[in-house]
């Protein structure tokens, strides 16, 4: 009787109870807590680099265009309408092609046509997540990369010029030799997000990555009323620009970085005037309601990205450097943020701190470290 108890008693099987079930579930889920954000940083790692090296290819492209033209590429209409800086560098960049078919065809950059329906991997950071939805909103390819207009903005096309190395094609061009202040102390291209939404915010407030405040100006015919420190103050709590304490009318979210080949302000420039992600401004006419037309080829751009703490700027020397959101835009003694930058008002040393003197070609500044 008692061997058979014994071997009765040895054949049975425990279940997991409850509360280990439990216990088990509750180790795997801090596991998966403590590594999702090891691998969240290691796929933005791979990110930035990627970002890095399409910065650093775009670069080459424009040094290989200097090599045979002796200037730096116009931000311009000299290869066909209203063409940006990218359009002139594709046949240096291994996609005469495209190069091709949107000059034989003098296509419009602003038009669904050709070359501009597509998304060029080369053109768009991969931590920018809004690319796939604005080239299918838009029908037009994006593109996170600007040129630089310096420490300045202007009007794209009346404007008197720049005191950055790119400018419009009926302005004076640049080349490598008038970065007196150093190649390796010079912007040529910097990163700034795409449009954050697809629809205008009227009046209330945008993300402050990926869009532009319309500040209402004193005049309609010029961008020299747009201030710097009007533009700084249009920032909102929680990454926002908007509010109407400042004059701001609008709030565009819908066009800026749309198009990798247009050449007007909101596609294809940037200013160095405020650190990254700090706002981007554009000017707005008297009349109230809207955008102004013209708005989006006056527009004072900010570098801006989805890496952490800052964004990528390609120099003169043909290096990427990472400029921290926190670089100082004040130069000491200075008008500074308050200062007018219309190019024929700026002489010599930027008022824009670090920044600005990374900007400007020729203003004679000291060596600059972000």
């Amino acid at each position: 009787m008692m061997t058979q108890y014994k071997k009765y008693h040895t054949s049975l099987r425990y279940a997991f109870t409850l509360v280990e079930l439990l216990v088990v579930i509750a180790i795997i889920g801090v596991l998966i807590a403590l590594l999702l954000p090891a691998v969240q940083a290691a796929r933005e790692a791979a990110r930035r680099m990627a970002c890095t090296n399409n910065l650093k290819q775009l670069v080459l492209g424009v040094h290989n265009f200097h090599d045979v033209h002796n200037k730096i590429p116009p931000n311009g209409p000299s290869l066909g309408p209203r063409f940006a800086w990218t359009v002139a560098i594709l046949p240096f960049i291994e996609m005469t092609s495209a190069y091709d078919e949107v000059k034989s065809n003098n296509y419009n950059p602003y038009s669904a046509s050709g070359a501009f329906r597509q998304m060029f991997a080369v053109f768009v950071c991969p931590s920018d997540l809004r690319s796939d939805d604005n080239r299918v909103a838009n029908s037009i390819g994006p593109s996170n990369y600007r040129c630089s207009v310096g420490d300045c903005w202007t009007d794209w096309e009346t404007g008197p010029g720049t005191r950055g190395p790119f400018c419009h094609e009926n302005k004076a061009r640049h080349g490598l030799e008038s970065m007196s202040d150093g190649t390796s102390n010079t912007f040529l291209i910097g990163e700034v997000c795409q449009a954050s939404n697809l629809s205008q915010n009227s009046g209330v407030k945008g993300d402050i990555r990926g869009s532009i405040a319309s500040v209402k100006a004193a005049k309609s015919d010029t961008p020299s009323t747009l201030t710097g420190k009007i533009c700084f103050d249009t920032r909102l709590s929680g990454g926002y620009v908007g509010g109407t304490s400042t004059g701001v009318v609008d709030v565009d979210c819908n066009s800026i970085g749309c198009r990798w080949g247009d050449a007007w302000d909101v596609y294809a420039t940037f200013s160095a005037v405020l650190p990254p992600n700090a706002p981007a401004c554009s000017t707005q006419g008297p009349a109230s309601g809207s955008l102004a037309y013209w708005s989006e080829r006056s527009a004072l751009v900010t570098m801006s990205s989805y890496h952490t703490g800052g964004a990528n700027a390609a120099l003169g020397d043909g290096s990427v450097r990472f400029i921290s959101e926190t670089t100082n835009c004040e130069t000491a003694g200075t008008s500074g943020l308050s200062a007018s930058a219309a190019p024929t008002e700026l002489k010599g040393a930027s008022p824009f701190g670090i920044i600005g003197a990374y900007g400007s070609m020729n203003g004679g500044e000291a060596i600059a470290t972000p």
